[in-house]
């Protein structure tokens, strides 16, 4: 049967013998399985498994089918049989990293490159709405009225979902977006940022930051109680005015008869 088919060692079937391409190996590679929010980290990592293995064709479409059968007979060819061995093995790949409710999607499908095209249809385009709405979500970014500790962990959030669409951060961008985002208050150590020598890591900047938070928070509270002893003492000047005038207007004020109370008696 063997000699039928052309199935045997000279016919490149060594592929599927070797233990590096077996399936169960390759959760060593791919350390990730597909979901609808990491495709694109997804296939670059499974694209790299597939060049490193020559495999890249069978999904690509420039390694079709050959002709199922040799030429002029009803026998099957031993090319056939390599593609579809290297083919299907190429296609349990795929489907061992895909979670589950995305299994369920590909059901009926015969070949990598039918399974390939199809995920790429399905999670490409949403993908890359979803670089453009985390990218614009970067550049909008700015504190407010957050803690400083919300306000740079949503810095760190929008990066690390950034990478994990396979469009990283680089961390100087991500210094230099979290010094634009803060306010006017901030304005002399933002310059102080910028213009040192040597450039300041995250986590550094994220330490001096707190620091300058509470700083800011010091100098608050400090100017709100000098405040109030000033404000209390105005207050009360305005009203013992206010009180004096009052007096001053009893004394002076007229009867109906036009005599002051105070003339009344003399």
């Amino acid at each position: 049967a063997s000699s039928n088919t052309g199935v045997n060692s000279d016919t490149g079937m060594n592929f599927l013998a070797s233990p590096l391409q077996c399936p169960s190996n390759l959760q060593h590679f791919l350390t990730i399985k597909l979901n609808a929010e990491n495709y694109l980290i997804w296939e670059s990592q499974f694209t790299s498994i597939l060049i490193s293995f020559g495999l890249m064709g069978y999904i690509d479409g420039s390694k079709p089918a050959p002709s199922m059968f040799r030429s002029g007979t009803t026998e099957i060819s031993s090319e056939y049989i390599e593609w579809l061995r290297n083919d299907q093995l190429l296609l349990s790949w795929i489907k061992s990293s895909l979670s589950e409710a995305i299994h369920t999607q590909i059901i009926g499908l015969k070949t990598s490159l039918e399974v390939w095209s199809a995920l790429r249809q399905s999670y490409a385009t949403q993908s890359m709405a979803r670089i453009m709405q985390l990218k614009s979500q970067f550049q909008d970014l700015k504190k407010g009225s957050s803690s400083m500790d919300v306000y740079i962990n949503k810095a760190k959030s929008i990066a690390h979902q950034l990478a994990i669409a396979s469009k990283p951060v680089d961390e100087d961008d991500l210094v230099l977006q979290i010094l634009r985002g803060l306010p006017s208050e901030y304005l002399a150590f933002k310059v102080s940022m910028e213009t040192r020598k040597d450039p300041v890591s995250l986590n550094e900047l994220h330490g001096l930051l707190l620091i300058q938070e509470a700083n800011l928070k010091e100098d608050d509270s400090q100017t709100f109680e000098s405040i109030m002893p000033a404000a209390n003492i105005a207050s009360k000047q305005v009203y013992n005015k206010q009180t004096n005038y009052r007096g001053r207007g009893r004394n002076n004020y007229q009867s109906r008869g036009g005599v002051r109370k105070s003339d009344q008696y003399k």
